[in-house]
């Protein structure tokens, strides 16, 4: 565990202190270490295979809108979009040094969604990788991580539950040493909930990559990469998949695109840290659909018959699933089921008296009794949302969810929450009313701290 001077939405390092920690607790459990030139040369395959799926599928195209949905398949081509800043970051440290490397065609720059992309992975070289521990480290944790998906209104209710409780989270094991959780759409932050302390640097904002486009121009919550240790411990680092608003300065087709990147960030110092065990917890105790068997494609993802054999049906529905990537798939219908199937049908284990005012019951973490009466034992499972009172079909026909909800919002009391400092600029959609209105209707936010946390209508 870290401890970092500033606390940050995402728990990054601010000051050179800050640095230093982050960097010697990488050192000191192990992931600068097993780095070795194996590892490299199976993550540039892993990459390779990436970007020719992103060419070939045509869902990511440059100068076109990103897809408002994400399907599972969608992963290769947003690892694609990420790790092409890092790879650039990789080449640029190289040619400081003055490396010779080859040069790479001008299209493309900084998207990753040409065949620029594949030449500029064929530009990585091992050995000059094992010398950029930290960025090495980070590119092999995103290309090698599992991957999951979890579908929009899936990801809200399970962003939006009340975090598991610390001694729950004790018996939280992670299934694979790194997984890659996509959401199903990009969730905008929420200016009137995630804001930055006014001690942040602004002034430094362009050394924190993406971050600087998502402060100035508004941003969202992608995904993001959980780590654990070698007992399936959730780690305190983890990686996070942002997205920022177009930048309208960049040439064309660049103006246009959403700008994607990954940061490394610690739990210790995180606001959003919440959210994070939700995310675990979900991975840990979800009902996971597993990935459908993988088709048959040729080993190198730059030859002919790779790229034909992606033009068949049956690859490109089996790829929208996640089969080429191995994807897991959040199973709501069965993780409900299985909540369900659970609770106690004894009237006198009921509640005594029900709520009369339609709500949205928040989903929660807990231990529920499995088995024979005689032979029961305890569980960890995630208890979706439920809607009380009203139509469930018409509320959920409703509920539409493009902002990250804010962490435990809705427990807070009104007057427990303290405002943002004064001067702090924040993450913002800018397709949002503006935040010096003060008309409640208008506000951002419009839902209070004690409302449902993802600000729903109720029917």
């Amino acid at each position: 565990m870290v401890h970092f001077q500033m606390a940050t939405p995402l728990g990054i390092p601010v000051h050179d202190d800050d640095f230093d920690q982050a960097y010697n607790e990488l050192e000191r459990t192990g992931r600068l270490a097993s780095l070795n030139h194996s590892t490299i040369q199976d993550i540039i395959g892993t990459l390779l295979r990436d970007a020719a799926l992103h060419q070939a599928i045509g869902r990511w195209v440059a100068g076109h809108p990103d897809p408002a949905d994400f399907v599972p398949g969608d992963v290769a081509a947003i690892r694609s979009i990420i790790t092409d800043p890092l790879i650039r970051a990789a080449r640029a440290v190289s040619l400081h040094r003055g490396d010779t490397l080859q040069p790479i065609s001008p299209l493309g720059q900084g998207l990753g969604q040409t065949r620029a992309g594949v030449e500029l992975i064929l530009t990585l070289h091992p050995a000059r990788m094992l010398d950029q521990p930290v960025l090495a480290s980070l590119l092999v944790e995103v290309g090698s991580a599992v991957p999951y998906f979890i579908p929009t209104v899936a990801a809200a209710a399970v962003l939006a539950s009340r975090p598991p409780h610390p001694d729950l989270q004790q018996d939280l094991r992670l299934p694979f040493d790194k997984v890659l959780v996509l959401f199903g759409a990009d969730l905008a932050f929420d200016q009137a909930s995630f804001s930055w302390p006014a001690a942040f640097p602004f002034d430094q904002l362009p050394t924190f990559g993406t971050l600087e486009d998502m402060v100035r121009r508004g941003g969202y919550l992608t995904g993001m990469v959980l780590l654990a240790d070698t007992d399936g411990r959730l780690r305190d680092d983890l990686i996070w998949i942002l997205a920022a608003n177009p930048n309208p300065h960049q040439p064309w087709p660049a103006n246009l695109d959403r700008i994607r990147g990954v940061m490394r960030g610690w739990r210790s110092a995180a606001t959003l840290a919440p959210l994070v065990h939700n995310v675990a917890a979900a991975i840990a105790w979800g009902t996971w659909q597993p990935p459908p068997p993988a088709p048959d494609l040729p080993a190198d993802p730059r030859s002919r018959p790779f790229r034909k054999a992606l033009k068949r049906n049956s690859v490109r529905m089996r790829e929208r699933q996640g089969a080429v990537l191995g994807v897991h798939v959040l199973d709501l219908g069965r993780t409900v089921a299985q909540a369900h199937c659970n609770r106690p049908d004894s009237p006198h284990d009921q509640p005594s008296r029900a709520s009369p005012i339609p709500h949205l019951r928040s989903g929660h973490f807990r231990r529920v009794r499995v088995g024979p009466r005689d032979r029961f034992h305890y569980e960890p499972r995630w208890i979706p949302p439920v809607w009380v009172q009203g139509d469930a079909a018409k509320a959920a026909q409703r509920l539409v969810v493009r902002r990250l909800p804010a962490p435990a919002a809705w427990a807070r009391a009104r007057r427990g929450v303290e405002p943002a400092s004064p001067g702090s600029p924040t993450i913002r959609d800018p397709q949002e009313p503006s935040p010096l209105r003060q008309d409640r209707q208008d506000h951002p936010f419009p839902h209070g701290p004690e409302d449902p946390p993802f600000g729903v209508e109720l029917p």
